[in-house]
């Protein structure tokens, strides 16, 4: 087991620098042999009193870490149980900001390299400037990309799907399922 302490990942970019991520404490469980082969399997990370600043450059456009290598493909690995306790996300534009807080999420994680599944257990959170209220999500969100083929100008398309996604507010609820492709909105 891993526990990390005062966690900070910090952006020093040519706008003004800042905390991208920053966690009270960070904690791992897992199995050393199954963390050792080709897709890695964690019985569970914590995360408490996490805070995730998004923010715009000066194009707009966000600033979002870069895993690198031309293809896009993401690492294969498995995380068995994932929780998120008492987090923040802080969404920052050039002349707006929007924060949630109070976000507590239960669920799992899974990724085959082109495929990034969350499945999510429960899930809560509240944004105080608008007086909003996540009572409760639950369900699956899977980014799927395509990688840059050998020679191409460009990557593929990146497509979310919902599956069975429940969300309840303070007044209603919802729930959604589909495919969502981002370069058509």
């Amino acid at each position: 087991d891993v526990t990390l302490k005062g966690l900070k990942i910090h952006y020093k970019g040519p706008d003004v620098p800042f905390d991208r991520f920053r966690a009270e404490e960070l904690s791992i469980r897992y199995d050393l042999f199954t963390l050792l082969r080709r897709s890695p399997r964690i019985e569970d990370i914590s995360i408490v009193k996490p805070v995730l600043r998004l923010k715009a450059d000066s194009t707009g456009a966000l600033i979002l870490p870069f895993f690198g290598g031309g293809s896009r493909a993401l690492p294969s690995f498995t995380i068995e149980r994932f929780s998120i306790e008492d987090g923040h996300v802080i969404a920052q534009a050039a002349e707006r900001s929007d924060a949630l807080s109070n976000v507590n999420l239960v669920g799992s994680v899974r990724s085959g390299g082109v495929e990034l599944d969350i499945a999510i257990a429960q899930g809560s959170a509240r944004d105080a400037g608008r007086d909003f209220a996540l009572r409760s999500l639950k369900g699956r969100i899977a980014l799927l990309i395509d990688v840059q083929a050998k020679g191409a100008a460009a990557p593929g398309a990146t497509r979310i799907v919902l599956d069975s996604l429940s969300v309840v507010l303070d007044e209603s609820a919802f729930a959604a399922s589909g495919l969502i492709v981002p370069s058509t909105l």
